[in-house]
């Protein structure tokens, strides 16, 4: 108490609010931009690749191996439609979020509503990862990055 007066206690929390509008800004522009251009290049890729080799399975009557890759097809499906429809998400609400011009509430919006969208995103890039090719995936791979040499 009587450390900082009341107008440096204001001026340090204009500051980090500020920060943080740039940082979570940053974050989710760049993730935006990596799913688009990195991730969902790599899995419709991968999609094709599978839809090629069930469409060839499906030539010889391989049955069982059939509904494997069917199922597989509508995994990757879905995830593509997931990370695609995410980056919607957050551009749409980057829009919403231009017209706010109160720092407090543009950070408590990016906190409650940015972070959220962003953590599914990501869970949905993380799915895919796990079922895209190494060679396709452009990007560092977690056990990858967990064992470097």
């Amino acid at each position: 108490r009587g450390v900082l007066s009341e107008l440096e206690v204001e001026s340090r929390f204009n500051v980090a609010v500020e920060r943080y509008i740039k940082q979570v800004t940053l974050e989710a522009e760049t993730m935006a931009e990596m799913v688009t251009t990195a991730v969902v290049p790599a899995a419709e890729k991968q999609l094709a690749t599978t839809t090629a080799a069930w469409k060839s399975l499906s030539e010889i009557g391989n049955v069982k191996t059939k509904s494997a890759y069917a199922s597989r097809l509508a995994r990757l499906s879905e995830g593509l439609e997931s990370a695609i429809a995410g980056v919607e998400r957050i551009r749409a609400l980057f829009d919403d979020l231009a017209g706010v011009h109160d720092e407090t509430t543009l950070c408590e919006r990016l906190a409650h509503e940015m972070r959220p969208l962003m953590q599914s995103l990501r869970e949905t890039a993380d799915g895919l990862e796990g079922m895209v090719d190494d060679e396709l995936w452009p990007l560092p791979k977690y056990r990858e990055m967990l064992f470097v040499k």
